[in-house]
C-alpha cells in the first residue's frame, strides 16, 4: 500500500512513475484471496486511526486522503463496536471513545490513575514524527510513569501485535504513533472490507493517467514514460553504478532506467536486491525475527459475537506478557482474537461472512525446517488449537461452530507471496525514518521506514514520494 500511495501521489505531478509488484494483484501485506467461493481478506483485522469526517485536518486519516485526493465517504467506514485486552490478573475495554479506557484503567488499575494520565500526556506530546530523533525505548519511557507492570504490559500488547518489530519494547516513535492510533482514535474497517480501499487506490492512479497491466508478456510492452502498474512483474534487482541507482531489472528480464527508486520490500530485502549481503540475526542491525501465524475460520450461519460484543480482543495468559519468537513454531499464550462482523455496519451494507481470526506469534525456523508432509500436517493441528483457543477466550456458547471453511498461514506463506525476509510482517528492528539507504537515489518506505498500520503505510509512501522525488 506504500507503494500504491507512492505511486499515486507521484502520478498526481505527472512524473513517469512505473510501481512493480511481483504478485498478481494488489495490496502485499494487506490483500485479499479467494478460497472456496470465499473472498478472504489477509491482514486486515481492523484499520486504525479512525476518525469522523468532521474530525482534525491534522489527523493522519484526514491528511491520507486529501494528499491522494480519495473522498471520506468513498472508504465507506464502520467503527468498532469495542474492543478488549484480556490477561489473566484484569481485563480493559476500549473504543474509539478513549473516555471508556480512562474509565476502564480506574477500575482496574486505581493506584495507577494519576501516572497514566501523565503517562498519556507525554505521548500526546511526543514528536513520534521527527525523522532525525534516535530510537528510544518505549518501555523504558512508560517506567518513568507507569509503576504497575500489569498495566504496562496491557498498554503494550495491542501495540506490539499491531506494529512492533522489537522483541518485548517498541521504539518510543513507533508506541507514540501506535498508541494514538488505537486507543486515541481507534478502530474501523471498509464495509466491504480490504477491496473497497484496493479498489479505490488502483482507480486513482488511473485516474492519474495510470494503466495497471497483468502478467509479464501483456507489461512489457509499456511505455516507462507514463505511468503503469505492473502486476506479476516485480523488481528481480536494483541495477547500482557508483553508488547510484541506476534503474531496475524486472522479472521478465525487461531494464527500466530510473534515478529514483522507492521500495517497499523491507530494507534488508532492497539492499538485497542491491547487491548487498544480508546480514546475520547476531549482528547489530539484523533482519525482522518476529513471525506470525493466522487461522481463518468461516461460517455458514452467523457466529455469536465475540464475549460481549468485542471487534478484537488481544489476550495474554501468563503472569507477564511475552512478545518475543517463541521456542516452538508457534505461542499459544498470547495472541489476538478478531471478528470482523463485530463493527457498526450499515443498512445496506454486505459485511463479511462469518468468520473468526485467530493470530500468534510464530518462530519462522521451526517452520522452514519443517519437510513437506511435517509442514502440512503441523498447520492443520496448529490452525485448529488456535481457533479452539480462540473460542475459548471469545466465551462462545458452545465453543467453536462448525466451519465450512478453514484457512491457515505461516511465516513461509508471508516469505512466499511478500519476499519478507522470515515472513517478518513488521520487517527489522531497525527503522530508517529518513528512508535513506547507503546507495543516492535508493529510499524505503512502508514498514521498514517506520510509519505502521494501513494508515501509516500509505502515509510512509506520501511521504518518501514527497521528500525524495518531488523535490
Amino acid at each position: 500500500m506504500s507503494g500504491l500511495a507512492a505511486g499515486i501521489r507521484l502520478a498526481h505531478f505527472g512524473r513517469g512513475v512505473l510501481i512493480c509488484e511481483r504478485h498478481v494483484q494488489t495490496g502485499g501485506l494487506n490483500s485479499r484471496y479467494l478460497r472456496g467461493g470465499f473472498e478472504i481478506d489477509t491482514g486486515l483485522h481492523a484499520m486504525t486511526n479512525f476518525v469522523p469526517k468532521t474530525g482534525a485536518k491534522s489527523s493522519p486519516l484526514l491528511k491520507l486522503l486529501r494528499q491522494l485526493r480519495i473522498p471520506y465517504d468513498a472508504l465507506e467506514l464502520r467503527e468498532q463496536k469495542k474492543s478488549k485486552i484480556s490477561f489473566p490478573q484484569a481485563e480493559l475495554e476500549f473504543s474509539n471513545d478513549f473516555e471508556l479506557l480512562i474509565s476502564e484503567i480506574k477500575r482496574a488499575f486505581p493506584k495507577e490513575m494519576d501516572a497514566f494520565l501523565a503517562f498519556d500526556r507525554f505521548v500526546a506530546e511526543y514528536d513520534a514524527l521527527d525523522l532525525k530523533a534516535p530510537p528510544r525505548s518505549a518501555r523504558a519511557a512508560a517506567a518513568e510513569y507507569l509503576r504497575d507492570p500489569v498495566l504496562t504490559d496491557m498498554l503494550f500488547a495491542p501495540l506490539s501485535y499491531y506494529g512492533s518489530a522489537v522483541e518485548n519494547d517498541m521504539e518510543l516513535g513507533q508506541f507514540a504513533i501506535m498508541y494514538r492510533s488505537v486507543f486515541r482514535e481507534g478502530f474501523c474497517r471498509p464495509a466491504a472490507g480490504i477491496g473497497v480501499l484496493l479498489s479505490l487506490l488502483e482507480k486513482r492512479f488511473e485516474e492519474c493517467g495510470g494503466k495497471i497491466l497483468r502478467g509479464k508478456r501483456a507489461n512489457d510492452g509499456f511505455d516507462a514514460s507514463s505511468p503503469a502498474l505492473l502486476l506479476g512483474n516485480g523488481a528481480r534487482r536494483v541495477l547500482t553504478e557508483n553508488g547510484k541507482v541506476v534503474g531496475v531489472e524486472l522479472d521478465s528480464g525487461r531494464v527500466v532506467e530510473c534515478p529514483v527508486v522507492l521500495s517497499s520490500a523491507g530494507y534488508h530485502e532492497t539492499m538485497e536486491l542491491a547487491g548487498a549481503p544480508v546480514p546475520g540475526e547476531d549482528s547489530s542491525d539484523p533482519p525482522g525475527r518476529l513471525g506470525f501465524l493466522e487461522a481463518i475460520a468461516l461460517f455458514d450461519d452467523p457466529i455469536p459475537t465475540l464475549d460481549d460484543g468485542h471487534a478484537i480482543i488481544f489476550f495474554n495468559r501468563s503472569e507477564r506478557f511475552h512478545y518475543e519468537r517463541p521456542e516452538n513454531a508457534v505461542d499459544f499464550n498470547s495472541g489476538v482474537v478478531c471478528s470482523p462482523r463485530a463493527f457498526h455496519f450499515e443498512e445496506g451494507d454486505e459485511p463479511p461472512p462469518p468468520s473468526l481470526r485467530a493470530t500468534l506469534l510464530a518462530n519462522p525456523r521451526k517452520w522452514e525446517a519443517m519437510s513437506r508432509e511435517e509442514y502440512a500436517s503441523a498447520k492443520t493441528a496448529v490452525a485448529e488449537k488456535a481457533l479452539e483457543n480462540a473460542a475459548e477466550t471469545a466465551r462462545l456458547d458452545g465453543g467453536l461452530p462448525q466451519a465450512v471453511l478453514t484457512d491457515c498461514f505461516t511465516p513461509l506463506t508471508i516469505k512466499r507471496f511478500t519476499g519478507k525476509l522470515n515472513g517478518a510482517i513488521y520487517g527489522t528492528p531497525g527503522k530508517r525514518k529518513d528512508g535513506a539507504t547507503p546507495v543516492e537515489g535508493l529510499f524505503i518506505c512502508g514498514t521498514d521506514q517506520g510509519f505502521l498500520g494501513i494508515t501509516g503505510s500509505m502515509l510512509s509512501g506520501i511521504s518518501m514520494a514527497n521528500g525524495h522525488a518531488l523535490r
